[in-house]
């Protein structure tokens, strides 16, 4: 289903979710249901069914509430805040944007939480609210910063336990042969060559978050003085 709603063909893609959706329930499938339903208002979305997309939606939200599947709830609630969005009705889409925001907290779901605010933030700015639009904006860019922060935390956790482990191999391995007499002992600190190693990546790593942060203060600065210029036009304008 899923590959042929990438093809474009929505009337195979909706028959084979049917086909699917029989199977997980006779399964007793529940988190499986919630899945294909999802699947199933999106592609009706797709399709500007609009009617049976919010039908599908709404089955998925009730039995994802009864599953406690928080995270697949917010997924549902950024859906139909897009689907309100492509209607103009940026209102509701708000609406469904600040559950999904409460939703992704609760659960620490970042990813989710970022795309949200940043939909706010168009939403805001398209109803003319550009205080919330810079405000939802800074929260999405923060949220995306701080992923950013995480991911390299653990790469850099990653290469220092690969370090780690190469030079007790090494220095192991050394050692093995030293007591067998075929070589010496080797005549430089492998502890000190592998803390200059860490301190090169992690310099690397600040450079490169360093870098990032000036470019979003970059950014950020440009929207304020934009936000700040449309207010002004306004003004002029009710004058």
């Amino acid at each position: 289903g899923i590959i042929y709603e990438l093809k474009g063909n929505y009337s195979e893609a909706l028959d084979h979710s049917r086909r699917s959706l029989s199977i997980k329930e006779k399964l007793g499938d529940k988190i499986g249901i919630t899945y294909t339903l999802n699947n199933m208002a999106g592609v009706y979305s797709l399709m500007g069914n609009d009617e049976d997309a919010l039908f599908y939606y709404s089955r998925a939200i009730s039995m994802r509430e009864e599953l406690g599947d928080k995270k697949g709830i917010a997924i549902c609630y950024v859906n139909l805040a897009e689907l309100y969005i492509r209607r103009m009705d940026h209102r509701k889409a708000l609406e469904k944007l600040l559950k999904c925001t409460e939703l992704s907290k609760q659960v620490g779901y970042k990813d989710m939480d970022s795309y949200a605010h940043r939909l706010m933030s168009e939403s805001h700015y398209i109803l003319g609210d550009y205080k919330n639009a810079f405000q939802h904006f800074k929260i999405h860019l923060e949220l995306k910063d701080s992923l950013f922060n995480e991911e390299k935390s653990k790469e850099i956790g990653k290469l220092e336990a690969k370090h780690e482990y190469e030079i007790a191999e090494i220095k192991q391995r050394q050692e093995e042969l030293h007591r067998l007499g075929i070589t010496k002992r080797p005549p430089y600190d492998l502890e000190e060559a592998g803390d200059t190693l860490a301190s090169t990546q992690y310099k690397n790593v600040t450079l490169l978050r360093a870098k990032r942060t000036a470019k979003i203060l970059r950014f950020s600065g440009f929207l304020v003085a934009l936000i700040f210029l449309i207010i002004q036009m306004h003004g002029k304008r009710a004058k």
